[in-house]
């Protein structure tokens, strides 16, 4: 484990030393939050604050405010990509010639970076979830049991979106360019996710599907855990899926990464 714990540390240096991109990223984040705000309150206004689909204009902008907490947690920026090209130019040759999990270790700096970003974050997140609040503009205080459920969310969140992305890195193994692929994939998982429109929104029929994806772990279902759309059992049922579906991606990404080294050519590094 000491080797693991060191590359967490070298990565975190790493990352601190551009601390200040960190930083800025955040407010670029908030943008969108401005556009929604204003869109969303003029659609309240036409239906004189009547809640839409169980939310109401205060609840519809800390989810989206929540979104971008759950987000920065599951979205695992070029891991996909990283671990395509590492496989295409040899670069995973140092890997395999040292005692060292390739899949830990890469978690290990995915740790590190998320670590770093919300050293940056913290304060310019509670900044604007504070302005919220004491405009009016934000769900209320869940109660700490919920909030404590909510932050277990964000965890699975993490967990989920880290494999999703190895696995999608991985099929590198057989294809040699996967940028095609990754559109595809980010630009469904935006909106599976519950990122562009909260999931109650669409029509019923899309939505049967939609929940029953592993996309909605993500960025809706923590947002709604900490909005308080679940009874205990409901959360029970929900997390038991949620691991089965980690459970199942976990092996697939075993199976991806020692299937493909039977083919890994090696060339380069």
């Amino acid at each position: 484990m000491r080797k693991y714990w060191t590359a967490f540390k070298v990565s975190l240096s790493e990352r601190l030393v551009y601390r200040f991109n960190f930083f800025a990223g955040v407010f670029v984040k908030f943008l969108p939050l401005v556009t929604h705000f204003f869109l969303w309150r003029a659609v309240f206004s036409t239906r004189d604050g009547a809640p839409i689909a169980g939310y109401t204009l205060s609840s519809m902008m800390a989810y989206y405010m929540l979104v971008h907490v759950a987000r920065s947690f599951s979205s695992m920026p070029n891991l996909a990509r990283t671990t395509a090209t590492e496989i295409r130019d040899g670069e995973l040759n140092k890997f395999l010639i040292r005692p060292i999990d390739y899949i830990v270790y890469t978690l290990c700096l995915r740790m590190a970076h998320k670590l770093c970003y919300y050293l940056m974050a913290c304060l310019p997140f509670a900044v604007v979830i504070t302005w919220l609040i004491y405009s009016g503009y934000f769900a209320p205080w869940p109660g700490w049991e919920t909030f404590l459920w909510f932050l277990f969310s964000l965890f699975m969140a993490f967990t989920m979106g880290f494999l999703l992305h190895m696995m999608f890195g991985l099929l590198g193994f057989w294809l040699l360019e996967i940028n095609t692929l990754l559109f595809l994939y980010f630009m469904l998982g935006y909106f599976f996710n519950g990122h562009m429109i909260p999931l109650d929104l669409l029509p019923d029929w899309l939505k049967g599907i939609v929940m029953n994806l592993p996309f909605k772990y993500e960025a809706y279902f923590p947002v709604t855990v900490y909005l308080g759309r679940y009874t205990r059992d409901q959360l029970l049922y929900e997390f038991g899926i949620e691991a089965l579906w980690i459970i199942g991606i976990f092996a697939m990404v075993k199976i991806l990464y020692h299937r493909g080294l039977k083919r890994y050519g090696a060339y380069g590094g």
